[in-house]
């Protein structure tokens, strides 16, 4: 059999193995078809990205997205003939249904049942643009379903089919009801090629799959069928809807530590101690970038550039676990800088701070690989969408809230246009989500009899005019030099290539977390200086914010391209801490 045999038609290679002779039942159908994806895993075409269309019934496919919701075990036909004169051995793995829906008096013998497990597999929430568009660069399949008798691939405009797929599978027209979805991020479920997907998994996946990993899998497709269509016992729970869901049967998954395509998956290959020339040069072109992006504000950009490589340490870790939400909000300097040009006060925080927001929600997405972003007024917390997940009982699945995200994720939050209300008890729950995820990594999980606090790894930033109603976030006053539209600096003084780089640069430093260390010497240093300052009422700091200087300082190091830090490097952090402080307390002197 040739490798073609396993992309286009998976399932008549395993039949055939399956239910050959005994040579052929020496092969390994999955070991084989890991030998056929280290060549040739680029003609496989991506879930998602190649429209359902254009992949045929039974094709093999590649999904990369976020585990959602998972449902219980069931049993399958996982051997059976289907009488005493029927000589092949047949299998219900990798297909739902399909071999009975010709034969009315079936009654199949010598069976022998196997458990599978159904995971709903949703695109990945926020992906940014620039992800897909590497997949795409690096796929090289090419539909077989044409309308002028020329194969196209999945690089080149899309044409409209008029001929059919040939496929098993009952179809439905696209026209007439679409794929059932259900994601984090609603605004999401109008994208036409965001698709989800019940994902079957085999005892032959050694990966354990949790809620909200990122995983990619190689399975086989099938393609959606309404469940009216099925007998009413063949329906699961998670099946009885009126729009039909495809499925992609797992033949190899892995759970993915990141979600960059320009770097391999494997963490152990990926460091920073290779090029540390190369990666100082990255930080200072980004830290300019980043200082433009803020009208000159330097020590905003530099804490920016802390939190975009900040990431949850384990628990088990000896030094402080993570840094809270970082607030950036407006410095009672902006109003009066901003004043020199104008007669109008009235609402000039709200409208700079805006502009802000839109700087950054149009420029982040250019450099991490996935970004939320989060309305907070007390019309969005009380009308808004639920921002934790609740689980349906009667309909048997969950119902995404707009914090269930992946490790890796950034949430923007808008607080700009806060203003004064009463809370509801829906607005009240969401407040409190956010504030957990923000402050403590926690995410509560709704299952209508009890509810469940996840852990999370995730970064938080709060735009507001002032400090935050999250408290104990690292307060970050701004104070731009000038009030100048960057936009266009921002894109010019900067090349696709060097993007590429900051994006290698921002998930490799967020992975490198747990290998950092310290000698016993520094560490020494800087407790004798936690306690020198514990000493005096000026100096006095509380332990949390002696953690979040850790937290600041094992960051630092690693955007210089190392992975223990030295004494300058505490001591710059010590100066920025102390900047950011007389900020605060200025702006505080101001508005009393």
């Amino acid at each position: 059999m040739e490798y073609k045999d396993y992309v286009t038609s998976p399932l008549s290679v395993f039949d055939q193995i399956h239910g050959g002779s005994e040579e052929l039942d020496k092969i390994d159908f999955i070991v084989e078809m890991q030998k056929v994806l280290q060549n040739h895993s680029s003609k496989v075409p991506l879930f998602g990205i190649a429209s359902l269309e254009q992949i045929p019934d039974g094709h093999l496919v590649r999904v990369v997205g976020m585990v959602q919701d998972m449902f219980n075990a069931e049993l399958f036909m996982d051997s059976f003939r289907l009488s005493l004169n029927d000589s092949t051995t047949r299998s219900l793995r990798y297909r739902d249904f399909s071999c009975f829906e010709n034969s009315d008096d079936a009654s199949p013998i010598d069976v022998k049942f196997s458990e599978r497990q159904s995971f709903y597999i949703v695109p990945v929430p926020g992906e940014s643009p620039w992800v897909k568009e590497v997949r795409i660069k690096e796929n090289e399949y090419t539909s077989p379903i044409i309308t002028s008798g020329q194969k196209r691939h999945l690089n080149e405009p899309m044409e409209v089919i008029h001929k059919k797929p040939k496929s098993t599978a009952m179809e439905t027209n696209p026209n007439q009801i679409k794929p059932r979805k259900h994601f984090p991020l609603i605004e999401e479920e109008n994208n036409d090629q965001k698709i989800g997907a019940l994902l079957r998994v085999y005892d032959t996946v050694q990966t354990q799959l949790k809620i909200n990993d990122i995983i990619e899998v190689y399975g086989i497709l099938e393609h959606a069928r309404l469940c009216d269509a099925l007998p009413e016992d063949s329906c699961e729970p998670e099946e009885k809807c009126n729009e039909p869901l495809p499925r992609v049967h797992a033949l190899i998954v892995h759970s993915l530590q990141h979600n960059n395509p320009l770097l391999c998956n494997n963490v152990s290959v990926i460091s920073i101690g290779k090029n540390v020339n190369d990666i100082q040069s990255v930080r200072i072109k980004l830290m300019k970038i980043l200082t433009t992006l803020f009208n000159g504000d330097e020590i905003v950009a530099e804490y920016l550039l802390l939190h975009l490589v900040s990431t949850r340490l384990t628990t088990d870790s000896q030094y402080p676990n993570h840094l809270p939400a970082m607030n950036i909000y407006a410095s009672r300097s902006i109003t009066a800088k901003s004043l020199s040009n104008s007669n109008d006060s009235v609402d000039i925080d709200k409208y700079i701070l805006s502009k802000l927001y839109n700087r950054l929600h149009n420029f982040l997405p250019q450099l991490v690989t996935h970004l939320a972003t989060v309305k907070l007024t007390i019309k969005s917390l009380n009308d808004g969408p639920c921002l934790f997940p609740v689980r349906d009982m009667n309909k048997g699945h969950l119902n995404p809230g707009r914090l269930q995200l992946p490790q890796g994720t950034e949430i923007l939050v808008n607080e700009i246009e806060m203003d004064s209300g009463q809370l509801q008890e829906k607005g009240l729950l969401n407040f409190q989500a956010l504030n957990s995820i923000a402050i403590h990594q926690r995410l509560l999980y709704d299952f209508q009899f009890y509810t469940q606090d996840w852990d999370t790894n995730v970064r938080v930033l709060i735009l507001s005019i002032v400090p935050s109603l999250i408290k104990s976030t690292l307060l970050l006053p701004w104070e731009p030099e000038s009030f100048e539209d960057t936009e266009n600096d921002l894109h010019s003084n900067i090349s696709e290539s060097e993007l590429d780089d900051m994006r290698k640069y921002l998930t490799i430093l967020s992975l490198s977390n747990e290998n950092y260390s310290m000698d016993s010497e520094l560490q020494e240093r800087i407790n004798q200086d936690f306690v020198q300052w514990r000493r005096d009422k000026s100096t006095y700091i509380e332990a949390d914010e002696f953690a979040i200087m850790l937290c600041l300082l094992r960051f630092y190091c690693l955007t210089c391209g190392l992975q223990s830090p030295t004494l300058e490097h505490w001591l710059h952090i010590v100066e920025l801490e102390s900047k950011r402080k007389s900020r605060i307390a200025l702006s505080k002197s101001q508005t009393q």
